[in-house]
This record gives C-alpha cells, structure tokens and sequence, in this order.
C-alpha cells in the first residue's frame, strides 16, 4: 500500500536494506560476489551547425521561400514565416509586390501557385500601399488573382490621388465579373464633376462622348442639365415645360431616339444598381423633352414597350411616361403606338397607365377612345396602296397588301433582294425603310385585332368615317374591303359606301341561307377575309361548356391578355382578383382552380364564370368563341373526340377546299383521311407515327384558297399532301 500511494504521490520510496544471511553453523564459509563489469564512457556530441540565417533581402527572401514553401502544408510557423514577420511593413509590401510580379513569369504552375500563396498572404495584412504600386497590381489582375475582397480594402487604405482613382475604376472594370465588388467607393475620390450625364453607365458611355465632341456642345449641357431638373411629378410644372420648349429649339433632338435603344446598365466598379436612378430621371426629362416631336412617335412607342416590359432596368415609371408623352403627341401621332400596345401591356397597373393615356388624348381631341383609335391609324405615306422612293439609282416600292419593299432597278424590273449599291452608298435610307416596314406591320396586327373589338363595341359608325377611316384608309381598308358590313336598315355591304351609319356584321345575327350565299360570293371571288367572319363559328351561351377543361396556365394567361383579359396568375394562396373581361357594358369573370401545391399553379381547370348583365347573342358568342380558342391551345393534351364549334367551322372550310384541289384524301368526322393514315381536323395531329409536312407540301398547302386565314388547316393540308 505504501508503494501504492508514494507512486501515485510521484514519491520515491526508500530502498529496503537487504542484509546478507549468516552461513548456517558447520557450513560453507560465504564467498564474495563478483563485481558488474563498468561500461565503457559514451563519445562526445558531434558538433551540430547553427541554421543559415535568414535573408535580408527582398529577392533571397522570395527565393528562400519558393524553396522551403513546398516542403510545408502552411505558411505560419514556418521559420521563414517568423523572419518575414520580423521585417517592417513596408519591406513586407516590397515582398508582396515581388511575390505578385513572379507570377507573371513563364513558370510551372506549381512555382506560379507558390508564389501567389506567398502574396495572398501578405496581402491579406494592413500594409501601406502607394497609388502607383496598386495601379500595377491592377494590371495583373488576371496573373496575380488577388482576392476581391482583400483588394477592395487595400484600395480604401490607400491614398489615390483622383487621377489614381480614375485608372483604377478603369482597369478594375476591365477585369470583369470577378471583380465586380471592388471599388465601389471609388467615383467619390474623383473631382467634382458638372457633366449632366453621370458617369459609369451604358448611357453615359454612349451619350457623354457624343455631347462632349457636338458643334451643339453647350446646347445639349443646357438642355440636359434642364432635363435633370425634372423632378418626380408625373407631369411637369408648366414652368419646366415652357423652358424645355425653349431649350430644344437649340439642339437636334434626333439623336436622343437612338439613346433610347440603350440597355441600361451600370459599367463602373461593383455592383451599384442604385446609382442609376439618375440616368431615369435625366432619360424621363429627354422623354418629355420630345413631347412636340410627332415624328419620333414611334420610336417612343418603342421605348414604352420596352419599359413595360416585366423586370426590365429602366423601369415601369419611365414607361408610363413615356405613355403620357404619346398621348400628348400633336396631331394624335402616338394614338397609333397607344393602339398597338394595347397587345404588348401585360401588367396590370401598365394597362391602366395605357388605358388613361388614350382617354387623355381622346378627351383632348374630343372623340371617344374608339373614334381616337380609328381617325389616327398611319397612313406611312401611302397611295393606291404603295408608295414609291428614289434610293442610290433604285426605286424602293413599300405596298401594303401584303406588307412588302421591293427593290425597282432603272429598267422597271423587280428585284429578288437589296441592291448591293443600296447597302454601300445609302445604308441610313435602307435601315428607315426596312424599320418602316417593321412598323406597317405592326401596324396592320393592331388594326386587324381593333376591327374585331368592335364585335365587342355597342356602336356604329357614321358614313363619313366609314369611307374616310375604313374604305379610303391605305393601311384600313385593303382589310375593310374584304368584310361584311351591316347598315342601320339591315343592308349587308362589300366594299361599298352608304349614306346610313354601319357595324361589322356578324353571323349571329344573319340567316343561314345569307350566309351560305356570301360564303359562295366571297368562295368565287376568291377573297380571303383578314379574319374568321363568314365562317366564324357561331356559340350560344353555355357557361358549363368548359367546367372542368384543364389548361396549362401560363399559356392560357398569355392567350387571355393578348385578347384583352386582365390575368393575375393563381397560386394555392387563391387568386383575389379573377380574370376577367368587357363585353359591350358587362363584365366577365373566370374561375379557376388548381390541384397542384406550386405557386403559380402550372395547370389550371376552369370552373364556371360569373356574367354581371345579360349579354347580346353577338357578345355571348364572341365570350365563347374566345374561351374555346384560349383553351383549345393551351390544354395540356390534344382532345381527338368529337369537334365543337371550332372544329366544325374548319371541317366546312375543308370540305369546299377538297372540292377544289387535286388529293387523294376524303373526311370521316372527326378525321380528314389520307390512305391509311387520319389526320385529327381539330387539333391538326396525324394518328401513329409522327409526320413532318415536306418543304413541297407545305408549299402547295399555302398556295390553296382559303376563305381567311387559318394556321392549322394550312397544316393539315400540308400533311395530308405529305401522306398521299
């Protein structure tokens, strides 16, 4: 237990004496022992060298370094670790700078790794930096690959001088994305500057250098600076108007429709979204700045479209005032772009923005909105339908049925494409025209969609505009023409005028046997009608018809708002305000449902509608019309059952047009069948394996008449000229 407790103690416990046996008596006497054996002494110590010492020098220090690094798993511990911590921060910056400047070299990767280690981890401590030697650095970026962060704060300790600070954003931005955050503070260090346009934009880019080198240098300062002052009213002072008047009779106000095609974008170092509200506000005073500028409507129609569009950096504000600027354009030149984006709004407080600017230029005008719409459609200079210009010895011809610019050489021969003599000599004169053309069709989109609203209008139309904004019009009437329209006395017209007030016929409210005879009228004469009205399937008013069909949502929603349906897309949290639509004076309104947790929901059913009034015959089935064509496209799968109204108006156009051509083909409702093959005249699919129309077929399919155009039945005869 002793022993225990002494070892446990740490204790040495004393030896116990162990004292030697006497010999027994009459024994042997007691022998000595034999002594140990003593070991012989150990050697002396070899002589151990003291280690080198360390180098003082920058280059023996990185040499040392790129020597020992790679024998060790880190840095700090190491001996040359402690040397280089024992020298004053400046000689640490010089190593630093070295360590940079090696990786610049034609190394291994290896070497070019070390000597980078040995960099970031200097440059990671509170060095002093000059302005010069940062600079350099800078210009390295891509060899160095300095981390942003340890960078940024490098250059904030350092003391830049303005034109220091004016290189370093250059070459900083210069290096790309990686080093998008660093220098952010840095336009702060630069010099008080006066220029209205700030700096460090996609804009300013553009428009500095072109203000800087104009004749009109002191001109476009005033104006701009003017334009700055704008402020954030919807609508200007009429102080800051009338100067604003003033101020752009000094300037060429052109330039500023090409600074609207501008993608905004911050071009300075890190990432400053916020600095760009400057650029809005002097753009959204340019924008006003052009409010007496009717020639330029289009291309403000342009930029209001692209404002409004979802998510897009200029901003939805600035569009809704470029809307105000079209509605206040003179002689009512930016209704047309008001018309045209009627299709493109897609958000709902942008389609109450659009809807107030037509009711301010209706009011100022003193029309209603649908007499604004249809007294101020272009005209693009046509007569008799075209209109002819003189480019570079050429003669350019832009037609309107169907939109086209055709290229005349000296001796009256059409050409097949662009002269190259036009694109050398007159390339400013081709790029108008080719974007005039862009914009008559448009145009013609627009006013084919308006002439099918009026379906939707409880009105009619007085003989003057009739002739004068429907017959007469260049750009209305070639599609005019070409329909049925009803006099106050029940007279159906084509083409011709009337002393009575008219609306677009529908066949709702004609006979069958009228229809079929101007069916047969229209067949013989071969005129295609811009859209379905003489086959246009008639509906009566079933609201359970679609319960329960269900469509994938998004594609619905783009449908639905393309005809005029405002659309909150539905999530599990429900949808407050349902989509819903105007017919005549009654309001329509969907309601769907989803079975999926997603917010939207990918795929929606529609459940019934609620109707606020009654609703005419021609409302109720142009509400029909409308749900059967929305749904039709956007269901998920192809119903291959029996065809609906739709369907069946298609199978009557077949049927003429099979008389008519030559093909081995006959209808089996709900089937056109080719041999052995059917193809579904619904949803335009070919039973069994898939088929892909050949270019031929698809050509003679287009060239056969067909009473208005219809894409799906252009594609069943495509096929069904394929299969035979």
């Amino acid at each position: 237990m002793w022993k225990t407790l002494t070892r446990w103690l740490g204790w040495s416990a004393p030896e116990a004496t162990v004292e030697p046996e006497a010999p027994e008596a009459g024994g042997p006497a007691a022998t000595e022992p034999e002594p140990e054996p003593v070991p012989d002494p150990p050697p002396p110590p070899e002589t151990v060298p003291d280690p080198p010492p360390p180098p003082e020098t920058v280059p023996g220090m990185l040499d040392a370094f790129l020597e020992d690094m790679p024998k060790r798993r880190w840095i700090t511990g190491s001996p040359i670790a402690k040397a280089i911590d024992r020298w004053t921060p400046a000689a640490q910056a010089d190593l630093c700078f070295a360590a940079y400047q090696h990786t610049t070299k034609p190394l291994s990767p290896a070497e070019i790794a070390t000597a980078r280690t040995l960099g970031h981890w200097l440059f990671a401590q509170p060095l002093p930096w000059e302005g010069e030697r940062l600079l350099a650095l800078l210009q390295i970026l891509d060899h160095a690959q300095i981390p942003a962060h340890t960078l940024d704060r490098a250059l904030r300790s350092a003391e830049l001088t303005p034109r220091e600070a004016q290189r370093a954003i250059e070459l900083i931005t210069a290096a790309g994305d990686a080093y998008a955050s660093v220098g952010a503070f840095l336009p702060s260090r630069l010099p008080t500057d006066d220029h209205p346009v700030p700096r460090y934009t996609s804009f300013g880019d553009v428009v500095r250098p072109f203000v800087d080198t104009s004749p009109h240098r002191e001109g476009w300062l005033t104006l701009l600076r003017h334009c700055a002052e704008v402020g954030t009213r919807r609508t200007p002072t009429q102080r800051w108007r009338t100067r604003i008047r003033e101020l752009a009779t000094d300037v060429p106000l052109e330039p500023v429709a090409g600074w609207m095609t501008i993608e905004l974008a911050w071009t300075g170092p890190g990432s400053r979204s916020g600095d760009l509200e400057p650029t809005r506000t002097l753009v959204r005073g340019l924008v006003w700045a052009l409010a007496d500028r009717g020639d330029l409507a289009a291309d403000l129609g342009r930029f209001a479209e692209r404002c409004l569009r979802k998510n897009d950096i200029w901003g939805e504000k600035l569009g809704n005032t470029v809307l105000d600027v079209l509605a206040e354009l003179p002689d009512q030149a930016g209704v047309a772009q008001l018309s045209r984006l009627k299709s493109k709004v897609r958000t709902t407080p942008s389609r109450r923005a659009l809807h107030a600017a037509l009711e301010t230029a209706a009011t100022r005008a003193g029309l209603t909105g649908e007499e604004l719409e249809e007294a101020a459609v272009p005209r693009f200079g046509l007569v008799d339908g075209q209109r002819e210009q003189p480019v570079a010895g050429f003669v350019a011809r832009l037609t309107c049925d169907p939109p086209a610019l055709t290229w005349i050489d000296a001796k009256g021969k059409a050409l097949r494409s662009v002269p190259a003599a036009v694109k050398r000599d007159a390339p400013d004169a081709l790029a108008a025209l080719q974007a005039e053309l862009k914009e008559l069709r448009s145009t013609l989109t627009t006013q084919r969609h308006r002439l099918q609203r009026l379906w939707l209008q409880d009105r009619s139309i007085g003989p003057e505009a009739f002739e004068a904004h429907y017959l007469t019009h260049p750009v209305v009437g070639p599609m005019a023409r070409r329909l049925i329209w009803e006099t106050a006395s029940g007279t159906l017209l084509l083409g011709d005028t009337t002393d009575e007030a008219v609306r677009l016929w529908h066949p709702a409210t004609g006979a069958e046997d009228a229809l079929l005879v101007w069916r047969d009228r229209l067949e013989e004469l071969e005129i295609e009608q811009p859209f379905p009205q003489l086959w246009r399937p008639v509906y009566a008013l079933q609201p359970e018809r679609f319960a329960g069909r269900t469509c994938d949502q998004r594609q619905l929603a783009e449908l639905a708002k393309h005809r005029g349906w405002g659309f909150p897309l539905a999530g599990h949290h429900g949808t407050p305000d349902p989509p819903g639509k105007v017919f005549g004076d009654t309001v329509v309104r969907l309601w769907l449902e989803g079975d999926e947790p997603n917010i939207p929901y990918d795929r929606v059913r529609l459940v019934g509608m609620d109707i606020d009034a009654e609703l005419s015959p021609v409302h109720a089935s142009e509400l029909m019309y409308e749900l059967d064509v929305m749904t039709a496209i956007s269901r998920r799968s192809e119903d291959e059952g029996a065809l609906g109204p739709l369907g069946r108006a298609r199978l009557a156009v077949l049927e003429r047009a099979l008389g008519r051509i030559r093909l081995d083909a006959h209808i089996d409702d709900p089937w056109l069948v080719v041999g052995e093959r059917r193809i579904h005249i619904g949803s335009g699919l070919a039973q069994g394996e898939p088929v892909k129309p050949t270019a031929a077929s698809r050509t003679k399919a287009k060239a056969v008449f067909l009473p208005h155009d219809d894409p799906t039945l252009v594609e069943i005869l495509a096929l069904a000229f394929t299969l035979s």
